[in-house]
C-alpha cells in the first residue's frame, strides 16, 4: 500500500455517487432510489458492524453482489473493510464540557446581601413592632 492514496468519503458524497449510479425509472416516469438505498443501507451497515460482521450475518451472493456495487462507485474493498477503524472521530464528552464547580461566578459579581444579615437591622425591625 506504500504511496497508494486512501479518499475519505463523507456520507452524502456516498449517497449521491449511489443515487447517481443505481436508480430505475418506474412505469409512471418517476425515479425510484430504492437499489441506492439497499446499497446504502449495506454501507451504512460495515460503518456501524464492521466489514467482518456484516459478511458473516448476511448471504454470501448478497454481501459479494452489494460490495461489488460499491465498487463499482470508486471505493476500494481496502476501504470497504476499514471503514470502521475510519470512525475514530467521537471525543468524549468529559473533554468538551470542562466544568469548574469552584468558579460558578464571574470575578466581577458581588454576591447580593440581605437587609435580615446585619444583627443591628433584625433589632430595629424587633423593636418597631
Amino acid at each position: 500500500m506504500r504511496g497508494a492514496e486512501m479518499n475519505i468519503y463523507d456520507d452524502n458524497k456516498i449517497r449521491r455517487l449511489l443515487n447517481d449510479s443505481f436508480f430505475t425509472i418506474t412505469k409512471t416516469g418517476k425515479m425510484s432510489y430504492s437499489r441506492a438505498n439497499k446499497i446504502y443501507q449495506f454501507y451504512r451497515s460495515l460503518l456501524n458492524d464492521g466489514y467482518q460482521f456484516v459478511r458473516s450475518s448476511m448471504p454470501r451472493n448478497t454481501f459479494w453482489r452489494y460490495e461489488q456495487n460499491l465498487l463499482s462507485i470508486g471505493l476500494s474493498k481496502l476501504q470497504l473493510q476499514n471503514l470502521q477503524q475510519q470512525k475514530n472521530n467521537v471525543i468524549p464528552m468529559f473533554r468538551v464540557i470542562d466544568i469548574d464547580f469552584n468558579k460558578q461566578r464571574s470575578a466581577w459579581y458581588q454576591e447580593p446581601t440581605s437587609f435580615y444579615d446585619n444583627n443591628e437591622n433584625l433589632l430595629l425591625f424587633k423593636f418597631a413592632s
